[in-house]
């Protein structure tokens, strides 16, 4: 993954009525470093949301975007993002909102001949300085303190940037509309529903594929667990959906191999993508838009077995000859 940083500005972003001060951008090793690091972390990252500005629309935002690649206006472009989300952050906190405190990050970069543009809000940290003594603050290299990203994909046609896909790190538990919505002005590719929607058709499918014709035993347990899973308005982490689904779960049948289900449940974003039924890795399940019909297992011809939830093992728990029915009474006449 070879990137090639072409222009970059750092702005403090103050927590009081002070506008954003744009820092001495002196290009070093250690920078260099350190952009690299943050490029690294966004290429690992997975819970991503995909966002387009409308093609009829031409918000501030956009306008500024398209701009950072022309060297002469980079500076313009990014004090005005800067001074921009700082207002958006003060509007947010006039209500009940709280925004964490960081500091913008703007990026003109190429990755393997791509161009692209990152806006990062940053996480400052408070150190002491061993070389002056005295209280200082920066960005660590230790640990990752990206607050917010957004990572636009350019291109160039009759010699004007257009900004195309936009994805939208967040790392919070929610994506923040101060950042999509109100400095971005952004328009979601999908929503709650959209998400809820596909991922659960994505996971029915995976049963269907590769564990149906293996095991219909765990078939119908797992289509029943995921059907409760989806049935309640959570939020969905898909990383933390394939532990709570797959992760525990004790196969009926030797023949089902769960390591290779629990790989493949991890790429299901990603192959959904290639099929133009996206979903993304983080969002809010909208049960209605889910449908779930949860189905019996089927016993015998007269017996169907009802699972009123889920049920991790169910060679585990008992069964009908296990348990004691209370004798007839004898018919007495009257």
């Amino acid at each position: 993954m070879a990137h090639v940083v072409k222009q970059f500005s750092f702005h403090h972003i103050p927590e009081d009525d002070g506008d954003p001060v744009r820092q001495l951008n002196n290009d070093s090793t250690a920078v260099s470093e350190y952009l690299g690091e943050l490029l690294r972390f966004l290429k690992d990252e997975t819970t991503v949301r995909k966002f387009i500005f409308e093609a009829e629309r031409e918000p501030e935002a956009k306008a500024k975007l398209s701009t950072l690649p022309n060297p002469m206006e980079f500076d313009v472009a990014a004090d005005v993002l800067a001074k921009r989300l700082s207002q958006k952050q003060k509007e947010v906190e006039a209500g009940t909102i709280k925004v964490q405190a960081g500091d913008l990050l703007t990026l003109f970069f190429e990755m393997d001949g791509q161009p692209f543009i990152l806006l990062a809000k940053l996480e400052q940290v408070s150190f002491l300085n061993r070389a002056t003594w005295k209280k200082d603050s920066g960005f660590p290299f230790e640990k990752n303190r990206l607050l917010k990203t957004c990572l636009c994909e350019l291109s160039q046609e009759d010699d004007k940037w257009l900004v195309g896909e936009v994805s939208i790190y967040d790392s919070s538990s929610q994506f923040r509309r101060f950042w999509w919505k109100d400095f971005l002005e952004l328009t979601e590719l999908t929503d709650d529903a959209k998400n809820s929607q596909r991922a659960y058709s994505a996971w029915k499918k995976l049963l269907e594929d590769h564990v149906k014709p293996k095991s219909k035993l765990d078939y119908h347990i797992l289509r029943n667990t995921i059907g409760y899973f989806f049935r309640s308005p959570n939020h969905y982490v898909h990383k933390e959906a394939v532990q709570q689904l797959l992760g525990n779960y004790k196969p009926e049948s030797a023949v089902l191999d769960k390591a290779s289900l629990i790989a493949k449940a991890e790429k299901l974003p990603q192959q959904s993508k290639a099929l133009d039924k996206r979903f993304d890795e983080r969002f809010s399940i909208d049960p209605k838009a889910c449908n779930v019909r949860l189905r019996p297992i089927h016993l015998t011809a007269e017996i169907d077995l009802v699972l009123k939830a889920p049920v991790e093992h169910l060679t585990g728990t008992r069964t009908i000859h296990e348990y004691h029915w209370p004798r007839a009474r004898r018919f007495s006449g009257f």
